[in-house]
């Protein structure tokens, strides 16, 4: 270990048996920092470096504090060599830690008043920082001080300040009044992985490979440093934490993402990045009675998981495996604004040991798909019984521990990916998914789980063969072909039926309940539908976004309870009246990708009544047109109309 001399700044190579008590300089690098070579070589030029002055005064206040040595990363770390860098890295945990004092240097902060909601310290580019975290968190102690290296405050008094900021419990960036004390690492591990993880989903490194090596010592594992790998750096973090900790809640990546939140990355077993955790903030270990805790490890194929699961009861490809772990209660709807989270937390941190309450269970579970469920494009080799896969729309779902009758202990494989596909076999339509700035709604759930922006996709058994579709496909393609050969060429029909569910958040309407009724008519085995029908009924949905609720409806098929909005059709728009709405209406509109032509396309739109004919006009229009269109009507106590694709 290197240490910086306060009275000679020279750097000095010190025993790591024998460190004599040092200082610890917190900060962020900017232009002009001093190298290990700088200081080495005693060049004269250093000290017209940006860096020289920022060195000289950390060793002034290092002396202050009665000490003799001081370790700055930017000098004593040799960057030429890889192994003192490597060796460096995994040890400034421990050298954060047995410092008898760290020294936070803001050079953007200024001693103002850092309570205030517009100070510089709370705005401060160390908060935003990757390696900044295990300084924040590791120290018994920190002073901060601004850019002309006065004294702010110290880290006792901003506790609850840092944890407004930072979105991390007082508990884990320091209690000092706990006896017995505590490691570092031990105050740290009582969060969950996902938390820990959370903690980095705001946070930049200039290079991608230290999102994972500045979280080594947080999660108490070392690995080789691999610089050029890019974000697989953080992959290789999640498997050396596996093999240490068998906390579930690693896999919980994604959990309150809402349905349109799009992912252009490719499936995967454990989070591409931090930020996916971001709203893991409040996911803890939770032990049900009588249901195993989840056990896993890495091997060729994907991930062996030992857990507690179930099929889903209508769709036979669904698996939901839970997690071993809950979110706690205090936590906010998935379409909070972010700010009025960080309001929620910060009340919620202030007391410093709130967040030791039980908490009640709404139980994280994962969804999963059975590799063999009709893939048009599948993992590696031929997928095997047992085996099953997390496309990207499989989100984690928070649900009630009623939900855990009738799990069972299994062992599956989570295959790992090797090519970006199509995944699951899709059904021919799809909700169009918006850009940011046109969207007008949130998809916020679905049942089953569904992608949204491309095909939705079938998750049940085979659908089964009917051969008078087949003969229709015959008589359109040339009579002369034989029934025989015709299905030698791999125009064998499927047919199938099926629902889905959608809770759509229409900005300033409200939330509503979308259910989609579907009749499927495949050709063989390329995935090409041959004809389907679609029939839409939507209902005011002011119950919440529980997934348990939308299975229940999906098992019940009773909707007598939620308010059904008046529907009418114009051609390709179907026109649903909103409640306690003048004229104001939500227009489903269905249209074919030119790129697709055999997939249909729903919109979602909400113009205001200006822009619409009064939904009074669109009846009227459709008794003209009804000889036009095919309607159906009886089921239950509603009117279904339907708009089929030939």
């Amino acid at each position: 270990m290197w240490l910086l001399n306060t009275s000679t700044l020279c750097l000095e190579r010190q025993d790591d048996q024998v460190i004599p008590p040092y200082a610890i300089l917190s900060h962020t690098w900017s232009d002009g920092e001093l190298s290990h070579q700088d200081m080495i070589s005693g060049d004269p030029g250093a000290r017209h470096k940006r860096g020289w002055v920022k060195v000289e005064k950390t060793c002034l206040l290092a002396s202050k504090y009665g000490l003799n040595y001081v370790w700055i990363d930017t000098c004593c770390i040799n960057q030429a060599s890889s192994a003192e860098l490597q060796e460096a890295i995994n040890s400034m945990f421990k050298w954060y830690e047995h410092a008898d004092i760290c020294i936070a240097y803001l050079e953007d902060a200024e001693k103002d008043d850092p309570w205030g909601p517009e100070s510089t310290f709370r705005k401060s580019r160390w908060f935003t920082r990757g390696w900044t975290l295990q300084e924040l968190l590791v120290p018994a102690e920190i002073d901060f001080y601004g850019s002309s290296f006065e004294l702010i405050a110290t880290k006792t008094d901003l506790r609850v300040l840092i944890a407004e900021i930072t979105g991390i419990a007082c508990d884990y960036i320091g209690d000092y009044l706990g006896f017995p004390a505590e490691s570092a690492y031990e105050r740290l591990s009582k969060a969950s992985v996902a938390e820990r993880m959370s903690w980095m989903a705001d946070r930049q490194t200039k290079r991608p490979e230290d999102v994972a090596y500045c979280l080594l010592g947080i999660f108490n594992v070392h690995m080789p440093m691999l610089y050029g790998e890019g974000v697989k750096a953080f992959q290789r973090l999640q498997e050396e934490i596996m093999k240490v900790n068998a906390d579930g809640s690693i896999l919980s990546w994604g959990l309150q993402e809402t349905c349109c939140a799009w992912r252009l990355d490719a499936a995967s077993i454990l989070a591409p990045l931090p930020t996916y955790f971001e709203e893991c903030r409040n996911v803890m270990p939770y032990a049900v009675q009588g249901v195993d805790a989840p056990t896993f490890s890495m091997h060729q194929k994907g991930l062996q998981l030992k857990a507690s699961m179930r099929v889903d009861s209508l769709y036979s490809k669904l698996v939901y495996v839970f997690l071993g772990c809950c979110r706690k209660t205090e936590t906010s709807s998935p379409t909070a604004t972010k700010e009025y989270r960080q309001l929620q937390r910060a009340r919620r941190l202030s007391s410093g040991h709130e967040e030791k309450r039980a908490a009640i269970g709404e139980l994280v579970i994962l969804p999963l798909v059975a590799a063999n469920t009709e893939t048009e494009c599948l993992v590696g080799e031929e997928a095997q019984q047992g085996e099953y896969i997390r496309p990207v729309w499989c989100r984690p779902i928070v649900v009630s521990e009623a939900f855990l009758r009738g799990f069972e202990t299994r062992e599956i494989v989570l295959r790992r990916q090797t090519r970006v596909a199509g995944d699951v076999r899709g059904l021919p339509f799809k909700v169009e998914f918006e850009c940011l700035h046109l969207q007008q709604y949130t998809v916020l759930s679905t049942y089953p789980p569904q992608p949204i922006g491309t095909r939705f996709c079938r998750l049940g058994d085979t659908p089964r063969t009917t051969k008078e579709w087949v003969r229709k496909i015959r008589q359109c393609l040339s009579p002369l072909v034989e029934e025989k050969s015709l299905m030698s060429l791999g125009y064998v029909e499927r047919s199938e039926e099926g629902q889905r569910l959608l809770v759509v958040q229409v900005a300033s309407r409200g939330t509503f309940l979308l259910v989609v009724n579907y009749k499927v008519v495949t050709v063989g085995a390329s995935s090409v539908p041959w004809d389907h029908e679609l029939h839409f009924r939507v209902f005011g949905f002011d119950e919440g976004v529980s997934f348990e609720a939308l299975h229940h409806l999906a098992q019940s098929q009773d909707f007598s309870h939620l308010q059904q909005l008046q529907h009418s059709r114009d051609r390709a728009k179907h026109v649903f009246k909103l409640p306690k709405e003048d004229d104001d209406v939500l227009i489903l509109e269905l249209s074919k990708l030119s790129y697709q032509v055999d997939v249909s396309q729903i919109r979602i739109t909400a113009p205001r009544s200006t822009m619409v004919p009064h939904v009074g006009c669109y009846q009227k229009r459709n008794q003209r047109l009804s000889a036009q269109h095919h309607v159906q009507t009886g089921w239950r106590k509603s009117t279904r109309r339907t708009l089929r694709f030939i």
